[in-house]
């Protein structure tokens, strides 16, 4: 896993004052389960893929590689608030990230997650959290011919 470069430890100081998404990651097989924790940016990251930067993007080649794992849950967290993720029934995540600004004022950030519950899905449900305060700003649809492959992970 370390060719991944996925950081697994809840205490890593890079973590420290970031709203973050946290995935619990289980082998189908045997049970075993991990948590990697969102560290995006990160300086050093070696795994060879032009978007390493992306915490996402490296737990997803890690998952198509290693097919017997997959997402079981996935949480947000900014200090000691934790937002639950629905997964019930859950074939496939989708994980994007949103900017609005306007002239003369500040960038606001979002993070954005949906869950997919049917392979043949022709939308996905979306939440937008404000960061780094993960209140709910606002839910829409995505319809799927205008979903970047990259923001899903399916569960195999």
């Amino acid at each position: 896993m370390d060719i991944y470069c996925l950081c697994t430890d809840p205490k890593d100081p890079f973590l420290d004052e970031r709203a973050y998404w946290i995935a619990q990651i289980v082998n189908g097989d045997t049970g075993e389960k991990f948590r990697v924790y969102q560290d995006d940016d990160r300086p050093g990251i070696t795994f060879a893929h032009k978007d390493a930067h992306s915490t996402w993007v490296r737990l997803r080649c890690f998952l198509k590689d290693n097919p017997k794992y997959h997402i079981e849950f996935i949480l947000l967290k900014f200090r000691d608030h934790i937002v639950n993720i629905p997964h019930e029934d859950a074939v496939g995540y989708y994980f994007g990230r949103g900017i609005l600004g306007q002239v003369g004022g500040e960038d606001t950030h979002y993070v954005i997650f949906g869950t997919i519950n049917n392979v043949n899905q022709k939308s996905v449900a979306r939440t937008w959290y404000h960061l780094p305060a993960l209140e709910i700003y606002e839910r829409d649809t995505l319809p799927r011919k205008k979903w970047q492959e990259e923001q899903i992970i399916w569960k195999e």
